[in-house]
């Protein structure tokens, strides 16, 4: 169909068919959108398709590229001749413009062509340019734009948009079967045009038109205006990477991408760019790109959609897992490394690269010599390119500044400080950009709890806003750096002050030590004091035990005694004994220690000291002492004497007898000439066992009843059944194993020593067994009483005399009846009443009704004393 100047349509977006069925279907899918509107009052449906797919608003419609419109240029006017330039609103007909539309733009004389959907303005004079002001695409003349006449702006031709009202009333009646008139057609299609102005106009989209042979702007809409921050007089005619509007580097991309698109395939693109503000600002932006032909000239039409803050995200994102992960190898560099100083410039580099920085560097705060607190460079990594700054003079050796005291404060809370240098102070800013600093980020490093300076980083690029995730991830790697610094300055100090404590121990006239805590003597380290006090070496003491042996006989029994109660009490330990030097003299020695905590208060070691009173205790035996050490000497020799030959009667039989029989087992096993059999050879190592207990029995007794003496055993109590105590013992008890016993246990808690009491039923149990005929009857009972509870062992045995029965319970004290050689060291009752009393208890013995004899415990739950009278009735 043609226009009514005879011109032939061109087809619209590559359709293959025209006439009055094309224009009403596309006025109709126009009127079908009306009421989906869009923002600015834009219909749905009068969006073109984006070059990416979705649905955007164009002004251009996009044209195929086989059909190549003949453009017609506007009448010329003063002579000169004005080239056509196609507008990014096209039309169907030709129209002539009032002077009221053109908004009294003086000497302008507009038609529009014949050209289909296309409308070329006639100038007065000079070149049309299109613009995007007011309402729509507007056109000024080359000659007033380069004049740079204020009146260019304010002459552009300004359309108002038809009324809503009458532009759906035009729509619907699109919907009409019959084909409308020409001058309908004109109508519809002025409406049409009005539409895309609007679009173009007020899509929230940023859209620009740019001509394809130079790239040069030709229109663009208020939103790019806004988003660009350049009005559309800068625009026009330029390229944008002439005003710097957008990165060299994507420069280069978007000029490949739209020659790609020339070449026909593919037929659009997406991508991301970055463009600068005119205050200098980085911005990014996703750009939508796609060809359209307007007379016979290729255009590129793109549309851009704001992506900075998901561009800084992940940018930052990338900074902080880059950050992260050289965290990781800081901290293996550092352990690495005899001294952090020498990880810190690979370590930097690392942080630096992966922060996307200029610079990384490490400042160290110092005390000046006016006292006054300061800053001193101490290391600094660069990218390539920048100027260091580790030698410059005000870096080195700084006091702080009145005007840093906000930084400062900062930084000694332990908050990071970032800025850009066009926000600080006139002073200040001119100090760092003097270095070339535009953005900068200090973190604080703290060594323990003290602030020991900032690493920081500097952008001499680019204005740069730091993220949370940055500044978190530069936070652990600041936190690492003082960890390293930290752990340097303690090892420091530890050898420093083992070096002092050394000299000092080492020179007194004293013997320092230092031993494990525990009944096993394990020396951890003594002084060279000792050579000079016992001849011999310190390697050669802190063999195991040597301490005790070289303890004077006479005061090992003393020192021992001192020695378990402090270990077990973890009181200071300070005792005066003598020892014995490696030539045979005897040495005074005043030792004296205490246990040593740590922060928590648990014990970790004894740190004690030796002193040589030998001229002190000599003074004193001569002069004043003498004769009473002489006497308190000779006393205990015979109570010693005493007691040993009273320990040796008394105990002689009970390790003659076992240690025989142990003797003549072993020596039956040893013979080789003799054959046993499988059976007899477990006879024997059963004998051997049997007498070992035995044996061990008997010095655990000793041993129990030497540290009772010496109040050296306190009761451990537990809150337990003591029915069931005693069942166990009597049920595991090897003494019994053989004889009829019964057990009338009521179940009673109390609180008790279990290894004690356990020791106590053992004790009457061999007791009963060792004193009453095979064929007895022995009676095991528990009772609550008073609170506590009673424990009896009853035989139905020989019995016991009236003056036997509190003199048994006596050391080494048997009863008048006992033969001369049975069984018993004379210590097992004893204990049983030494445990008793330990618990607060007693032990007595009785007469049982009906014959035998009745040992009874009472145990009590607190002081308290036990009943006098029998309690059991003989079963």
């Amino acid at each position: 169909m043609a226009t009514s100047a005879g011109q032939p349509r061109d087809r619209v977006s590559g359709a293959a068919s025209t006439g009055r069925s094309r224009a009403r279907g596309a006025r109709s899918r126009l009127s079908e959108g009306w009421g989906r509107s869009r923002p600015g009052g834009v219909p749905a449906s009068s969006a073109t398709r984006s070059v990416s797919g979705s649905t955007s608003c164009s002004p251009v419609i996009r044209r195929s590229r086989t059909t190549r419109p003949t453009p017609r240029s506007a009448p010329t006017g003063s002579g000169s001749a004005s080239r056509p330039v196609t507008s990014p609103t096209p039309c169907r007909t030709s129209r002539s413009w009032r002077s009221s539309d053109m908004r009294g733009i003086r000497g302008w004389g507009t038609r529009w062509s014949s050209c289909s959907r296309s409308r070329t303005p006639k100038v007065d004079g000079g070149t049309s340019i299109p613009t995007a002001g007011g309402c729509g695409p507007t056109w000024i003349s080359t000659e007033a734009r380069a004049s740079g006449s204020p009146s260019a702006h304010a002459a552009s031709s300004r359309r108002q948009p038809a009324d809503p009202a009458r532009r759906r009333r035009v729509y619907d009646a699109s919907m009409d079967p019959p084909a409308p008139s020409a001058r309908t057609e004109r109508a519809r299609t002025g409406e049409l045009d009005e539409v895309y102005e609007a679009t173009f106009r007020d899509h929230p989209s940023s859209i620009c038109i740019l001509r394809m042979r130079d790239l040069t702007f030709v229109a663009a809409n208020p939103a790019f205006e806004r988003a660009s921050g350049r009005s559309v007089l800068d625009l026009v005619g330029r390229r944008p990477d002439e005003i710097g509007l957008i990165d060299p580097a994507d420069a280069a991309t978007v000029h490949r991408e739209v020659a790609a698109l020339e070449e026909g395939d593919p037929s659009d693109f997406v991508t991301r760019i970055r463009y600068r503000l005119p205050d200098g600002r980085e911005a990014f932006a996703r750009m939508a790109v796609g060809l359209t032909e307007l007379h016979g000239e290729r255009h590129v039409i793109a549309s851009f959609t704001d992506a900075s803050a998901a561009v800084r995200q992940e940018l930052a994102l990338g900074r902080r897992d880059a950050i992260l992960q050289t965290i990781g190898a800081a901290a293996q560099l550092f352990l690495q490394a005899d001294r952090w100083e020498d990880a810190i410039h690979e370590v930097l580099r690392r942080l630096g690269e992966g922060a996307a920085v200029s610079r990384a560097h490490v400042f160290e705060n110092v005390t000046l010599p006016g006292g006054e607190l300061g800053s001193t460079h101490r290391f600094e990594w660069c990218a390539p390119g920048v100027e260091p700054q580790i030698g410059n003079p005000n870096t080195i050796d700084q006091a702080f500044d009145p005007s840093q005291d906000r930084w400062r404060a900062t930084l000694a809370r332990g908050e990071p400080w970032s800025v850009n240098v066009v926000a600080l102070p006139p002073a200040t800013r001119d100090e760092f950009a003097a270095q070339g600093i535009v953005s900068l980020l200090d973190m604080p490093i703290f060594a323990g709890k003290e602030w020991w300076g900032s690493i920081g980083f500097d952008d001499c690029e680019h204005e740069r806003e730091w993220t949370s995730a940055e500044i978190d991830a530069l936070r652990i790697a600041a936190g690492t750096l003082g960890a390293a610094i930290r752990r340097q300055q303690t090892e420091r100090s530890l050898r420093e002050t083992e070096e002092l404590y050394r000299t000092l121990v080492e020179q007194i006239p004293a013997v320092v030590y230092v031993n494990v805590i525990g009944e096993d003597y394990v020396p951890l380290y003594t002084s060279p004091g000792i050579e000079q006090m016992l001849g011999i070496t310190p390697d050669d003491f802190m063999t195991r035990r040597m301490w005790f042996e070289l303890v004077h006989p006479d005061d090992r029994e003393r020192v021992n005694a001192e020695d378990e109660r402090t270990e077990r009490t973890l009181e200071p330990f300070s005792i005066e004994y003598r020892m014995l030097r490696a030539d045979a003299r005897v040495v005074w020695v005043l030792d004296q220690a205490e246990v040593v905590r740590d922060e928590n208060g648990d014990p970790r070691f004894w740190s004690g000291v030796m002193f040589d009173i030998t001229s002190l205790k000599q003074a004193e035996e001569d002069l004043a002492r003498a004769l009473e050490i002489e006497r308190e000497a000779s006393a205990r020799l015979r109570s010693l004497d005493e007691l040993k030959n009273t320990f040796l009667q008394a105990v002689s039989h009970d390790l003659r007898t076992p240690l025989t029989s142990l003797l003549g087992s072993a020596l039956t096993l040893e013979r080789e000439d003799v054959e046993l059999g499988p059976e007899v050879q477990r006879d024997l190592v059963r004998r051997i066992a049997g007498n070992a207990r035995k044996l061990l029995r008997l010095v655990t007794d000793l041993l129990d009843l030497d540290r009772l003496s010496q109040g050296l055993l306190e009761p451990q109590r537990a809150m337990v059944d003591l029915a069931e105590v005693v069942r166990n013992v009597v049920a595991e008890s090897d003494a019994v194993a053989d004889r009829d016993v019964s057990v009338d246990a009521t179940t009673t808690t109390v609180a008790v020593d279990v290894p004690k009491v356990e020791r106590i039923v053992e004790n009457l149990l061999v007791n009963a067994a060792r004193h009453t005929p095979p064929d007895a009857h022995i009676w095991v009972r528990v009772r609550p009483s008073n609170g506590g509870a009673i424990l009896a062992v009853e035989d139905d045995g020989p019995g016991l005399l009236p003056e036997d029965r509190d003199r048994v319970f006596g050391a080494f004290e048997r009863g008048v009846n006992a033969a001369t050689h049975a069984p018993g060291s004379g210590i097992g009752l004893t204990l049983v009443a030494r445990f008793a009393e330990l618990h607060g208890g007693r032990a007595w013995a009785e007469e049982r009704e009906g014959g035998g004899a009745s040992f009874l415990v009472w145990l009590p739950p607190g002081a308290g004393a036990p009943p006098q009278q029998a309690l059991f009735a003989p079963g």
